[in-house]
C-alpha cells in the first residue's frame, strides 16, 4: 500500500488519474486490517480503483461531471461491496469522462504523458499503468475499457454482458453498459472480475493447452485500422504462433457488418 501511495504522491499531478483518494492514513490503516487476518482470495488486502460512475458509500461520486459534486451515494454498488467483502482496499475513485460519454477527463498516458490514456475509463487505465493501484474497475459502453487499456498498454478485459452486476452504477445504455476490469496481467484481471461479480468459479486457472487455437478477427470495419495499428495485430500474431499458437482467420456472419451503426443508433438514443 505504501507503494501505491508514494507512486501517487510523486505523479497524480501529472497523470491526473484521480477524482478522488482515500486518505493515506487510512488506507495504511486499512492495509494493516487486511494483513491481521487470513485473506479469503486473490484480492485481499489489494489495493483497487473504482471509477466514478460506480457508487460508493464512503467516498464522493460526483459521475464526471460538477452536477454531481461532492454526491455521496447511500450504498455502495454491488460489485464494489463484492470487493470489500472479498478484502479489496478501495483506494479511490478514478477519472472519468462526464457521465462515461462527454468532455474528456484530465488523465495522460504515464510513458506519453502528452498523449490522451482514451475514454471514458481513462484515470482507471491511466492509474493501473503507472502502478498506482494493483487494479481498478471500468466501464464499457463502446469501447470504454478496451479502449483506454490498449493505450496505456495494460490488461483491459470486458466481461460477457451481465458478469458483474451494474446495481449501483449511473447507466449510459442498458442495452450495451458493462463493467470491466484493468489490471497488469491476464490473471489478475481475472481474480478481480471472479470477486467483483460473486463468481469464484472464474478465479481458477485452467492449464493453456500446448498449442491453442486463436481466431484472427479483423472485423467489418478493418480498412480503417492505420498502418500501425495493422503491423501491431500482424507482431502480435507472430509472437502468439512463436509461443506455439495456432491462430486462424476468423470471419464474422454477414450481418455483423452493421452491429457497429446498430449500436450507436441504440446508445444515441438510451443516452438521452
Amino acid at each position: 500500500m505504501r507503494a501505491h501511495l508514494e507512486r501517487i504522491a510523486a505523479r497524480e499531478a501529472t497523470i491526473g488519474a484521480w477524482a478522488w483518494l482515500e486518505a493515506p492514513d487510512r488506507a495504511i490503516a486499512a492495509a494493516r486490517a487486511a494483513d491481521a487476518v487470513e485473506p479469503s482470495s486473490a484480492v485481499h488486502g489489494r489495493a483497487i480503483g473504482v471509477k466514478d460512475v460506480i457508487d460508493t458509500a464512503d467516498m464522493p461520486t460526483a459521475y464526471g461531471s460538477p452536477i454531481y459534486a461532492g454526491h455521496r451515494p447511500a450504498a455502495d454498488a454491488a460489485c464494489v461491496a463484492a470487493l470489500r467483502a472479498a478484502g479489496a482496499i478501495i483506494l479511490g475513485k478514478t477519472a472519468t469522462t462526464e457521465f462515461a460519454a462527454i468532455h474528456p477527463a484530465r488523465s495522460v498516458i504515464p510513458h506519453v504523458p502528452a498523449r490522451t490514456p482514451g475514454g471514458s475509463s481513462s484515470g482507471s487505465a491511466a492509474a493501473v499503468a503507472d502502478g498506482m493501484v494493483w487494479a481498478a474497475l471500468g466501464t464499457q459502453t463502446a469501447g470504454s475499457v478496451i479502449r483506454p487499456a490498449s493505450f496505456c498498454g495494460v490488461v483491459g478485459y470486458k466481461p460477457t454482458f451481465g458478469t458483474i452486476s451494474r446495481a449501483g452504477m449511473k447507466p449510459l445504455s442498458e442495452f450495451t453498459d458493462t463493467i470491466g476490469v484493468f489490471a497488469r496481467g491476464v490473471a489478475e484481471a481475472g481474480w478481480v472480475v471472479a470477486a467483483a461479480g460473486n463468481r469464484p468459479e472464474l478465479s481458477r486457472l485452467e492449464p493453456v493447452p500446448s498449442k491453442p487455437r486463436i481466431g484472427l478477427c479483423r472485423t467489418p470495419h478493418w480498412e480503417q485500422a492505420e498502418a500501425a495499428a495493422a503491423d501491431a495485430l500482424a507482431t502480435a500474431a507472430d509472437h502468439l504462433r512463436a509461443a506455439g499458437a495456432v491462430l486462424s482467420d476468423l470471419a464474422l456472419p454477414a450481418p455483423c457488418a452493421g452491429l457497429a451503426e446498430a449500436g450507436m443508433t441504440i446508445l444515441i438514443r438510451e443516452a438521452r
